[in-house]
């Protein structure tokens, strides 16, 4: 190795090449300077994919602390990255690389060994810290962040999701075989993968139109049909208000009947769509007691069965027709 110190460009501190170059024509091992370059280190062997070319060492005292390297990333001589080494506490031991800016310009930080930096300008080993922001301006159609885990971020507050904005999703979209739970943890939705859905509440269910309840579910099964929150406490079903309750049978008869009427314990309590022809059963299976306030009537003729008791209350009334 030869060195020189200022060589044919003054400006030049250090010059230093290794190898017989004489292509700057002087026939020496010189190399002509045709910038302000501090230091040159110039290599005219082979070069061989990982091996490092020229060093900047720094030491303290006897032991070496940090180096700056060429790291050949091709047999071509232009394919020549830079890397930056450093040692442990104590300095002693092997250097580990602790960044590397390859021939292509991208940056690597962290401990690569021998490995190119590929498939991103900057690749970063470890955590990023920042006390400003990421700003990304990649084109829609791509996406801006790309990441493995699924693990909740915690305080990410995001304008979209699906492409949808807030007040735009499509509430429980594609949430199959899959409990829709509140923030207290208790199920609120549940919808079957192709079948049934379920609506799931601590206590009472609300049907409103806007902020008006039309309907109530008590916590126990039973149903109230109104026009306010009033909760119904002894029927199965309540209806109140609006013109009541309707039973429209639209069906053509079969049989000479229609088959949607009202039922009362599965027997029809009259056959024909308004109500004309009334129904009952011809037998008494089951002992009644009318009370001295109802009257009461049924088509005859009527036969009660043996062990069957009808007791007719002082005051009340028993019709058959």
């Amino acid at each position: 190795m030869c060195g020189g110190i200022g060589i044919s460009n003054p400006e030049a501190r250090l010059h230093i090449s290794e190898g017989g170059n004489t292509s700057d024509g002087d026939g020496s091992a010189g190399l002509a300077m045709t910038g302000n370059e501090s230091i040159v280190l110039q290599v005219d062997s082979a070069y061989t994919i990982g091996h490092t070319y020229g060093s900047m060492v720094w030491n303290v005292g006897s032991r070496r602390r940090a180096m700056i390297t060429g790291v050949a990333e091709n047999t071509d001589t232009d394919y020549l990255g830079l890397a930056f080494y450093t040692r442990g506490t104590d300095g002693a031991g092997d250097f580990f690389e602790s960044m590397r800016i390859s021939h292509s310009g991208n940056v690597g930080i962290g401990n690569f060994g021998s490995g190119a930096v590929t498939g991103a300008k900057l690749r970063v080993e470890g955590r990023i810290l920042t006390t400003n922001q990421f700003s990304s301006t990649v084109a829609t159609g791509t996406a801006p962040i790309v990441v493995s885990s699924t693990t909740e971020c915690t305080n990410l507050n995001a304008a979209r999701l699906q492409g949808y904005t807030a007040l735009g999703l499509p509430y429980l979209g594609g949430s199959v075989n899959t409990s829709i739970n509140s923030t207290d943890g208790k199920r609120r939705f549940y919808f079957a993968n192709n079948s049934y859905t379920a609506l799931s509440a601590q206590d009472d269910i609300y049907f409103q139109i806007g902020t008006t309840s039309v309907a109530r579910m008590g916590g126990n099964g039973l149903w109230n049909f109104h026009g306010d929150s009033s909760e119904q406490t002894t029927y199965r079903v309540n209806v109140r208000g609006s013109n009541g309750l309707n039973v429209e049978a639209t069906e053509a008869l079969s049989s000479g009947q229609k088959t949607t009427v009202l039922r009362a314990g599965g027997d029809k309590q009259w056959i024909d769509s308004y109500g004309v022809f009334k129904r009952n059963r011809q037998t008494v299976a089951e002992n009644i007691t009318v009370s001295s306030s109802d009257n009461c009537m049924s088509a005859g003729p009527i036969s009660i069965n043996n062990g069957t008791t009808v007791t007719i209350s002082s005051g009340g009334t028993w019709s058959i027709v």
